[in-house]
């Protein structure tokens, strides 16, 4: 039987992240800083509609039911917009561990082609999946 060198490989990962601090700093501070930024506008749109500061449209449903509908609106767009950045710091990371593609030169990264739209379908897929084992397994125990 083979042994795993489960501390040296930990080590490894360790030193990697270390040695290459600044490389992952710079390949993710632009999408991050976006998202951040967008998070924060989505969220004072939020505040603003709950607040019945915007125009909440048709009457015909309470105030505040018209206002969680728009506001789940803006959970889905952040939702999208965190898988967006996390999927290109994601790819960039993993193109510096595999290829040493480190983008020399570059101060901010934030590519989204073939590569990272797999990736985003594969989360997505992999989300999905889990998804329904868990409502397979907690659906019966919900219903009763």
């Amino acid at each position: 039987m083979n042994k795993l060198p489960v501390f040296r490989t930990f080590g490894n990962a360790v030193g990697f992240t270390l040695w290459n601090c600044v490389t992952i700093f710079r390949l993710s501070w632009l999408p991050f800083g976006l998202y951040f930024a967008a998070i924060f506008g989505l969220g004072m749109a939020a505040q603003q509609i709950l607040e019945n500061k915007v125009d909440t449209g048709s009457l015909d449903f309470p105030i505040v039911m018209i206002g969680l509908t728009r506001v789940s609106i803006f959970y889905g767009a952040a939702l999208l917009l965190q898988a967006l950045a996390t999927v290109a710091v994601a790819v960039a990371i993993h193109r510096v561990i595999l290829f040493d593609d480190r983008k020399q030169g570059a101060l901010a990264s934030f590519a989204f082609g073939r590569t990272e739209f797999i990736y985003l379908v594969m989360a997505t897929l992999t989300m999905l999946f889990a998804f329904t084992i868990f409502a397979a397994v907690f659906a019966p125990v919900i219903y009763l």
